[in-house]
């Protein structure tokens, strides 16, 4: 082991320097790193820069041989070329001149209103029975009065609707089932083209107002 304080060879297993009573140091060896060629790791990187020295090496030699042109003459030629390019790939038509052959007039559609008055006189499609009057203008013959009983009629058998007032306009407070007995309490009342009457049932004691039929049908016949 040399020594770097008196310059002397001593044994490798001296600690201190006999003459000088130094420690010694052990002098170091230089670290050697040793690479594994037959690594996967490794050969996928030798590769990879092996294919980049190539790719390198062929631009240069192809930059090498291509001219290199003025930048301004490049610029120039690229300019050209775009325009002839534009000037045979756009095609422009333009339409043909509007000639005016006719004159179209549109006249807007004449609205007629036909006024049809609120009551209509209905035409009879069958003979008043025995017994009939005129109870109201415009209806058909009452064969009804005041104090009579009535029946809602089966022919045909459809239920009557009671009203809290005479009219169409007014409020359905219940209905009378086909056959069922009524008491006429008041009336008549006209009411558009029908005759009304205020009447009482005699089994559920309902009251209200119902019309007496139309020119077809009576809704109430008289009980004898």
């Amino acid at each position: 082991m040399h020594c770097p304080y008196c310059g002397k060879e001593h044994p490798d297993n001296t600690k201190f320097c006999p003459d000088t009573g130094k420690a010694m140091k052990k002098k170091e060896e230089p670290k050697t790193i040793s690479v594994n060629l037959s690594s996967p790791v490794t050969l996928i990187v030798m590769g990879v820069v092996i294919i980049l020295v190539i790719l390198m090496a062929v631009f240069a030699l192809q930059r090498k041989q291509q001219p290199i042109l003025p930048v301004a003459t490049q610029d120039v030629q690229g300019t050209l070329a775009a325009i002839v390019n534009l000037t045979s790939a756009a095609q422009i038509t333009l339409p043909p001149p509007a000639t005016a052959t006719s004159t179209a007039t549109i006249i807007p559609p004449t609205l007629t209103v036909a006024v049809i008055p609120n009551t209509a006189v209905p035409i009879p499609t069958r003979t008043p029975p025995a017994g009939a009057y005129s109870a109201c203008p415009n209806a058909y013959p009452s064969v009804l009065h005041a104090g009579d009983v009535a029946m809602v009629s089966l022919n045909p058998p459809v239920e009557n609707n009671l009203r809290d007032k005479p009219g169409l306009d007014s409020a359905i407070t219940g209905a009378l089932e086909p056959g069922e007995e009524v008491n006429i309490v008041s009336g008549p009342q006209c009411m558009g083209v029908y005759v009304w009457w205020s009447v009482v049932s005699r089994s559920s004691g309902r009251a209200g107002w119902t019309a007496e039929g139309d020119w077809n049908n009576y809704w109430l016949v008289k009980v004898p």
